[in-house]
C-alpha cells in the first residue's frame, strides 16, 4: 500500500470481490476457523480463495514484468500504469464469475511481453500487444482512449470492456502492411475509434 498504491488498489478489489478480507480477518484476528454447513458452501469458499490467489499472482507478476522492461527501442513507460488502470476497472466492475478469465486474458494476452501473438516477422515478441508500436510511435494509453464521457455505472462498465475491443483493433491496424483509407480513418490521434463508439453508446 505504501510503495505501490496502483497495484494495491487492484489487489484490494480482487480480494474484496471474492470475499477474502472478512474470512482472513476472522482467521488472523479472531483466531476462528470458519465452519460450513454443507459441502457445496465449502467448495464455493475454496474456489473463491483459489480465484483470488490466481488473480493476485497474475496481476503482481505482470506488474513486475512491465516494471522491468529494459528494451529502450520499445520503451513505453505508461504500460505498467495502463495495465493497472485497466485491471482495476475489470476487478471493480466485472461480475465475479467473469473476472478471473478476463484478468488472465488482459494480463497474458495483452500486456505480457511475448504472449498473445503468433510468431511473426512484423510483431516483435519483446513488446506487449497492448502497446505495439504503430507508424513509428506508440498508441495512446488505454485510459485516454475512451473520449469524453459522463460518470456512471454504464461508463465504468464501458471502461472495463474497452481493452478487449481496443487492443484487437490496434493489432489489426498495426499489422496491416498496406492500410486502406477506410482502415487509416479508424486511427485518430494515436487511438482507434473504439473508445468513441463506446462513449456514444453510454
Amino acid at each position: 500500500k505504501k510503495h505501490d498504491k496502483e497495484l494495491f488498489t487492484v489487489l484490494k478489489f480482487v480480494q474484496k470481490k471474492e470475499g477474502v478480507p472478512p474470512l482472513a480477518k476472522r482467521v488472523t484476528r479472531d483466531n476462528v476457523v470458519p465452519i460450513y454447513d454443507s459441502r457445496r458452501s465449502l467448495i464455493k469458499a475454496c474456489q473463491s480463495i483459489e480465484r483470488a490467489l490466481s488473480e493476485t499472482l497474475t496481476v503482481a507478476i505482470t506488474n513486475a514484468l512491465l516494471s522491468q522492461q529494459k528494451d529502450k527501442a520499445l520503451d513505453y513507460p505508461a504500460a505498467r500504469s495502463d495495465f493497472l488502470k485497466s485491471a482495476r476497472h475489470v476487478a471493480e466492475h466485472t461480475h465475479v464469475n467473469d473476472k478471473h478469465p478476463l484478468l488472465l486474458l488482459l494480463a497474458r494476452a495483452f500486456f505480457t511481453p511475448g504472449f498473445g501473438k503468433f510468431p511473426s516477422r512484423c510483431l516483435p515478441l519483446s513488446v506487449p500487444a497492448a502497446v505495439l508500436p504503430v507508424q513509428g510511435t506508440f498508441w495512446k494509453p488505454l485510459s485516454e482512449s475512451m473520449g469524453k464521457v459522463q460518470s456512471g455505472g454504464s461508463v465504468a462498465f464501458a471502461k472495463s470492456v474497452l481493452p478487449y475491443l481496443e487492443v484487437p483493433a490496434r493489432l489489426v491496424l498495426a499489422t496491416k502492411k498496406n492500410s486502406k483509407p477506410a482502415s487509416a480513418a479508424l486511427v485518430v490521434d494515436g487511438r482507434t475509434s473504439v473508445g468513441d463508439l463506446l462513449a456514444r453508446l453510454t
